[in-house]
């Protein structure tokens, strides 16, 4: 079936991914993948007991940095890139539990200091006990899994290396994902974290062409941002209606239900701009830079 999104058409007319493909831009490619592999290697060194906000959003985002990548890329054992990501998944999840405790404590205790309603400083301790459950178990698999993630990742960046000169990198991939947002069902709070996901994987991957467009690049962080917020604060609602009491600490919930509904409108705007500007278009605007 012929692709129905001019935007595309103009990706494939335009030959930038063929561009890719010659050796000063494959150096280019290479070091994207390179950092964060790197990084990824810094983070595995240590971890406290009860590891800093800044270091666990490190891990969790290197993490799936690197599982987008292991995707994109092409080589001739995908068994190794497969078992990477399968040795990352663990340390990405629980990495992600700690992380949702650290953002969700922040905007309670914002809403105790504005409002000094100590519904909210029960929320906190709440959150705080959730905190330390996940950081110890993100602990665990972090020194259970850190010596077979570090040698994969060495395995990984040398076979990368090796054969990144010689396999294209897989951009139907990237097409597939761009065209599933472009045929995304009609957005609403049901699946408008599954279009942030979707989002992020697109991002994740155009940062491996070095010719990317940049307002592209920023309006898909934009719509990331702006949905996470919102869902965070759906998750901090769904945890406020079954810790609080729904007589006594009615004003805290309804407070943070009034909040979330601001950030969901907030979030729906900026998905529809995106996808009115780029996803949906019909002029010959380029995903890519000349």
């Amino acid at each position: 079936m012929a692709d129905a999104n001019p935007l595309w058409r103009s990706w494939g007319c335009c030959q930038a991914l063929q561009t890719l493909l010659c050796s000063r831009e494959m150096q280019l490619v290479l070091a994207q993948v390179r950092k964060p592999i790197r990084e990824m290697r810094k983070s595995l060194r240590d971890l406290p007991d009860n590891p800093p906000q800044k270091m666990v959003h490190n891990l969790r985002t290197r993490s799936r940095r690197l599982e987008a990548i292991g995707a994109v890329l092409l080589t001739r054992d995908n068994d190794k890139t497969r078992h990477l990501i399968k040795s990352l998944r663990p340390l990405r999840k629980a990495a992600g539990e700690v992380r949702d405790m650290d953002v969700l404590e922040a905007k309670v205790q914002s809403l105790l200091r504005r409002s000094r309603n100590q519904s909210f400083a029960r929320l906190i301790l709440h959150l705080q006990k959730a905190r330390e459950e996940s950081a110890q178990q993100l602990v665990k698999d972090f020194w259970a899994g850190k010596k077979t993630v570090r040698r994969k990742l060495k395995q990984f960046s040398k076979l990368v290396e090796k054969q990144l000169n010689e396999i294209p990198l897989d951009y139907e991939q990237v097409r597939n994902i761009f065209d599933e947002l472009s045929h995304w069902p009609r957005l609403n709070a049901g699946n408008l974290h599954e279009f942030r996901i979707k989002i992020k994987e697109l991002r994740y991957m155009m940062q491996l062409m070095s010719n990317a467009n940049s307002a592209l690049m920023r309006a898909l962080e934009n719509v990331k941002m702006r949905i996470g917020v919102w869902h965070d604060w759906d998750e901090l609602q769904r945890i406020a209606e079954e810790i609080l009491d729904a007589g006594k600490d009615r004003r805290a919930i309804d407070l943070i239900a009034e909040i979330k509904g601001k950030k969901l409108g907030s979030a729906m705007r900026a998905a529809q701009a995106l996808r009115t500007r780029y996803l949906r278009t019909h002029s010959l605007l380029e995903v890519v830079e000349p």
